[in-house]
């Protein structure tokens, strides 16, 4: 029988293996990005933007919640037949269901296009080309959930390889080299669905079954779609607001949204390398004495840590958009916005895990649907506001994800009170807010990617540690211990 230091250890490599192909995605994504900018108009960049979120809450909906049903009562199944059956069950079913969605969408593509992106006679060719493959793009990530199911991690990570792989040599191909425009763009991405659908299908073989279990189905069903909200929830809190400034501001500003976030999200890659790391941890040393403090202190640093990174996204983020393309520049009113949001998102790990201690995880729901509504709020307010649209959608994405995160907060302390350090933690939040601020305003007046302007973010990016020394964020012994941990490993190097 395996120990639980060697089941944690098992558990953290295949994270890892899980948190390599995600990284992939984001560095293949940091490349071709920047070479998106250059070739399409912030308008152009809209419609990749928009059509990513009307399709994303589709699939969102219809799957239903059936994955973390499926993750429920995959082990709970006595042998692995029935294992199989219930993992192809599910497989069959939501094959099924997206090949009528798809169906649906094709037919529809004229309206839904005229509503999603406007009167342009190409807009349902987008829909449409997506609509092909839709049942084959679903598949494919129900495939590589049966994967982590059944702990195939190598086989997991191949696969998600040969699939962003494909896609960035396609994209390059089709787009850049055969000047397809935003044509090429869904070409290139329904090729690329159809070379990832095999390759998923080729690496579950042998791990289906032909039987088809409509009382598996109904425990599914009957699982998953109480927790449907909670998808529809998360969607409106990260993706609502594309459509309300396109509602009021056009198809340029969601452009311009859109390239924020994608350097925003350099933040969401460290978190998500954060979040990977942390389960692991949080449940290893549970049972440990001084378990509550620990939790204490990681929100502490990782506040502090990520905050810091928050405050260089947000300074550099003129220059990273004018080396794309200087008609993308103003999207860096949005980057303090969502790298923050992104930072909140990460402490919702640290704070949710009292709720998943206590093994009461329902009590995520109501926070969820809240923060959802509190996001569409305020884009109804903001957004409309001249001059606020373009960062009217980001705070709406920040406030959405703050009352999330109070909501759980207040709710897992109700379950498990852990000792957090609300003091150090406010104090490194209102030192970011106030450096960010100091940085926004002086990019009013000096051009940001001047000598003087860069000059002014380094020291802004400088004085952030210094004044979280200075606010007792971080002890003085700490940063000593810090130190002569740096040396050490630079002289054993």
């Amino acid at each position: 029988m395996m120990t639980l230091r060697s089941r944690m250890r098992t558990l953290s490599s295949q994270s890892l293996v899980y948190g390599l192909s995600g990284a992939l995605t984001k560095v293949v994504g940091l490349v071709i990005v920047p070479i998106l900018l250059r070739i399409f108009t912030p308008a152009d960049y809209a419609v990749i933007d928009l059509v990513t979120a009307f399709t994303s809450i589709i699939a969102a909906t219809l799957i239903l919640g059936s994955d973390s049903a499926v993750a429920f009562y995959f082990y709970r199944q006595k042998d692995e037949e029935s294992k199989r059956a219930l993992v192809s069950t599910w497989l069959y079913f939501q094959f099924a269901l997206n090949t009528i969605a798809g169906i649906g969408l094709f037919l529809l593509s004229g309206p839904l296009a005229h509503w999603v992106l406007g009167s342009d006679p190409r807009d349902k060719t987008y829909l449409q080309l997506i609509a092909g493959v839709f049942p084959l793009s679903s598949s494919f990530s129900y495939a590589l959930e049966i994967l982590r199911l059944q702990l195939r991690p190598r086989r997991y990570l191949v696969v998600s390889v040969i699939n962003i792989l494909t896609g960035f040599a396609l994209t390059l191909i089709v787009v850049v080299a055969l000047h397809r425009g935003l044509t090429g763009v869904y070409v290139s991405s329904a090729l690329t669905n159809v070379v990832a659908f095999v390759a998923a299908i080729w690496a579950v073989r042998g791990r289906l079954s032909r039987r088809f279990s409509l009382r598996m189905l109904r425990q599914v069903l009957a699982y998953g779609v109480p927790l449907v909200p909670i998808s529809v929830a998360s969607w409106a809190i990260g993706q609502s607001n594309r459509f309300f400034i396109k509602a009021h501001t056009g198809m340029a500003d969601v452009g311009l949204y859109s390239a924020g976030n994608k350097v925003s999200q350099l933040m969401l890659l460290a978190v998500t390398a954060f979040s990977l790391a942390w389960g692991p941890f949080a449940f290893s040393i549970s049972e440990e004495p001084d378990a509550r403090r620990t939790y204490a202190r990681v929100l502490t640093f990782y506040v502090a840590v990520m905050g810091w990174f928050a405050l260089v996204l947000s300074l550099f983020a003129p220059l990273v958009l004018e080396v794309g393309r200087p008609a993308y520049v103003r999207a860096y009113q949005v980057v303090p916005f969502l790298t923050t949001s992104y930072l909140i998102t990460g402490a919702y790990y640290i704070v949710a895990v009292g709720t998943s201690l206590s093994k009461k995880t329902i009590n995520l729901t109501w926070p969820t649907v809240a923060g959802g509504a509190v996001t569409v709020a305020v884009n109804a307010l903001v957004v409309p506001i001249p001059y606020f649209s373009l960062v009217g959608g980001a705070l709406a994405t920040l406030c959405g994800n703050a009352v999330l995160v109070w909501l759980v907060y207040w709710v897992s302390q109700r379950l498990y009170p852990i000792p957090f350090e609300l003091r150090r933690v406010i104090t490194s939040v209102s030192v970011l807010v106030i450096l960010v601020v100091v940085g926004q305003v002086s990019h009013q007046f000096v051009k940001a990617t001047s000598v003087v302007g860069l000059g002014i973010e380094a020291v802004l990016m400088a004085a952030y540690p210094l004044l979280l020394v200075l606010g007792g964020v971080i002890e003085r012994y700490e940063v000593v211990v810090v130190s002569n941990a740096l040396r050490a490993r630079i002289s054993r190097q």
